[in-house]
């Protein structure tokens, strides 16, 4: 099945992409391993399945900066 996911941070989209997947469980998976920002929706059509944090932390995105 076809999903799409959106990447969100705050109510501002940042990307947007689909993915196959044959659950929704498994949608939501491939979602939080893949999503970025402050939270992570994944849609199959016109039914929202369920909104969940990434993986990654936001801040590991942005590079950050280390101490010397």
């Amino acid at each position: 099945m076809r999903y799409t996911v959106y990447n969100m941070d705050g109510f501002k989209l940042v990307a947007a992409g689909e993915i196959e997947a044959d659950t929704d469980k498994e949608a939501v998976r491939i979602a939080r391993e893949q999503g970025s920002g402050d939270h992570v929706e994944a849609w199959q059509g016109t039914r929202k399945v369920r909104v969940v944090a990434p993986a990654k932390p936001k801040n590991s995105l942005r590079g950050g900066t280390h101490a010397r």
